[in-house]
Formats: C-alpha cells, structure tokens, sequence
C-alpha cells in the first residue's frame, strides 16, 4: 500500500509517450496521453506534428514522458537467432567491429529473430538534452521498435507503423522491413483502440507499467532520468505538503490564540468584576458596621422617651411645613475608618421646607414651652422664594 501511494506521488498516473520517427527525411512527433485508472489504460489524446513546439503546448512538466527515438539515427537490424545469447554478442552479431561502449541497444527477442536497434550515446544524449532544453521531462528512452513486444500477444495482423513494417504469430517477431506503408491504421488493444503512429509510445508506457523487462544497456540512463524527475515530484509534493502544514498550523495557532485570548479577556472582566464587587462588599460592611454602631448608640439612649418626643413633633407639625429629615442625636462628623463615632448627645435635628413664617414661629415657640425641651436652636434659615424657606432646627432635650 505505502509504494503504491509513493509510486503515486512521485510518478502520477498520468503519462505522456511521444515517438519521433523520420518520413522522407523530415522528422514527425506523435504525441500519446495516457491515464492509469482502475488499473487499466485509458487513451485520451492522440496528435502526430511536424513541430515539436506544438506537442510542448500539450505537455505538463510534472507529468513523466517517456521518448522513443525512431529516427534515421537509429539502427535496426535482424538477425536470426535460434539460442539467445547475451546482448552484448548479439549486438556485435548483428553489427561487426563495433565500439560498443558508444553506443546505446535496445533489442527486440522472438523464438528465432531479434531485432536490435542502435543509435551512438553522443546522438542520443543530445537529443534528449535538447527537448529537456524545451522543458520536456524525460522520464525514459527507448530506440527503435524495440518496446513493442509488450502488445505482441494482442495483435493478429501486421503492424503498419510510420515507417516500418513489422509481423508478429502467435505473440512472436517473425518479420521487420523499413518502409513507409501506404497507409496506417488503429488497433484494439485489449478494448483500447489505439493508431499506428502511437503504437511505440503506448508500449513504452505500458512495458514501465507491467515493469516489462527488454535487452538493453539504457537501464542506466533511464534510471537517471527516472530518480531526477522522482526527486523532482517528490521535492514539490514535500515543498507543497510542508507550505500546506504550516499554512494549517499558522491557520491553528491564530484560532486558539484568538480563543484563549477572548477566554483570557472575560477572566480579566471577571476578576475586575470581582475586585469590584469585593471592594462594594466591603463598602457595604463599612456601611452595616456603621449602622450597627449607630443601632448599638440607640440602643443605650432612652428609647421610650424619644419616640414619645418624635410623635408629639409629629402631631403638632403644621399643614405649611413639610420636613425632610428627623435625626435624634446626629452625627458631629462624617463616619471614617479607624475613628470613633461622635454624636450630638440628647438633640434632635429637624429639617424641612416651610411656607408660611408665621406658622414656623409657632410652631418653634411651641417647642421652646415643652418641659422636656431645654432648647430651640435654628441652625439655618434660607429663603427658597418670597413664599418658602429652608430651615434646620435642633431640639435640645433635658436629660432626665
């Protein structure tokens, strides 16, 4: 499973073939896209130019190509063969005297013919250096018509091809001719119908597949192509994959930053609505403990009295004055941490608002007739308006 996924990766499953053979001395270029579904082949597209400016229009660099050079440059030979020796000495059989270290073979076996091809390493590194050049990625390279005996066991008539000939029974090479036939044609391969100009990439492409083994002395070359375009894919896949990761984890880390910077934001509001309501609690106690100082100094003085006092103020207090405020014993000043509270001993403060000065006069002499009262003092008297005034008025009480 895992080299299934790695071959995905660095290889796709998408493949380009393009043939480039010669026909009258001019040289064509038949282009072949192929897709591995499903594990079968699918054709979809076919082109044949005399430019190869026009086959780079349709070609993707990160897609493998695999070129089979068919030119005038290579060689091809019959030879008949009943035992197949080793490949170097059926080379040297089919082409005497030969400096075999300069050249590069790829041979096609049968029962009794092989058909070597041949072409110099110099040609060879050239060409492929030039449509590198033009931003082909070469992944393989055969010569010749040598890959073809991976679709042998599929055709019952002779193949026709741009410019040669060749006859195969029962799966086996039994005929080769280098000529231009009058005309091409298609085959169905297994239920894939593909032309004549396109039968030599389709096996290149489909021997890598099966991992077809042929005779050759390219294994080296096309190995080097092969890792380059590998480690290529493999580079991009890995600069693409780490971008994406970090892309995600910058994506990641700015949401949780952003979460627990809001989390982080209501426990400060929190905390400062905490620190709020402890700093309100402890108003509040101040406020009781006050209160309870205050209750505690009530409580010492002659409750029964007062509230005798307080009705009688009550029952005689004109319709004209209304009052605002009654304190028995009021504070001699503001309650403060750390201090003990003061109170003016057996006064009672009144204050309020009168509209008629006449009736206040009375009413304050009234006061001044009490025997429980010792005093009447006027603390303020400012006018409002020509009709009303403000007044506070302390009663002093005798002590009994």
């Amino acid at each position: 499973m895992f080299q299934k996924w790695l071959k995905h990766i660095v290889e796709g499953s998408t493949h380009f073939g393009i043939e480039v053979n010669e026909v009258d001395g001019k040289e064509r270029f038949s282009l072949l896209k192929l897709v591995h579904r499903n594990k079968e082949l699918e054709n979809i597209l076919e082109m044949t130019t005399d430019s190869l400016d026009t086959i780079i229009l349709h070609l993707d660099k990160n897609v493998p190509v695999f070129l089979t050079l068919n030119t005038a440059n290579v060689l091809k030979k019959m030879v008949d063969q009943v035992h197949n020796p080793k490949s170097a000495k059926l080379v040297l059989d089919a082409f005497p005297n030969l400096q075999l270290e300069d050249f590069y073979y790829q041979i096609l076996t049968g029962d009794t013919k092989q058909l070597v091809s041949l072409a110099k390493k110099e040609y060879v590194q050239s060409y492929v250096e030039k449509v590198q050049t033009m931003g082909i990625p070469v992944f393989s390279i055969a010569l010749g018509t040598s890959t073809i005996h991976t679709i042998s066991g599929f055709l019952d008539k002779p193949i026709l091809g741009p410019n040669y000939i060749l006859e195969f029974q029962k799966g086996t090479l039994v005929d080769f001719a280098l000529t231009v036939p009058e005309k091409t044609g298609k085959y169905v391969l297994n239920g894939l119908t593909v032309s004549s100009d396109h039968l030599l990439s389709f096996s290149h492409i489909l021997g890598h597949v099966i991992a077809a083994v042929t005779s050759s002395n390219l294994q080296k070359i096309n190995k080097a192509h092969s890792d380059a375009f590998k480690n290529k894919r493999l580079f991009d896949f890995g600069l693409k994959t780490s971008i994406c990761f970090f892309l995600v984890l910058l994506l990641s880390n700015f949401l949780f930053f952003t979460h627990f910077s809001k989390k982080n934001t209501e426990i400060k509001s929190a905390l400062a609505s905490n620190e709020q309501q402890g700093h309100s609690i402890q108003q509040l106690k101040a406020r009781i403990l006050e209160k309870e100082e205050r209750l505690q100094v009530l409580d010492h003085s002659k409750n029964a009295r007062v509230s005798l006092y307080l009705d009688e103020i009550g029952q005689k207090l004109p319709h004209s004055i209304l009052l605002s405020r009654i304190e028995y014993q009021p504070l001699v000043t503001p309650v403060t941490a750390n201090k003990s509270i003061n109170t003016k001993k057996e006064i009672i403060s009144i204050s309020g608002v009168s509209e008629d000065k006449q009736e206040f006069t009375t009413w304050t002499d009234h006061f001044e007739r009490q025997e429980w009262i010792e005093r009447v003092e006027i603390v303020t008297y400012e006018y409002l308006s020509n009709a009303s005034v403000t007044f506070t008025i302390n009663i002093a009480l005798i002590e009994i």
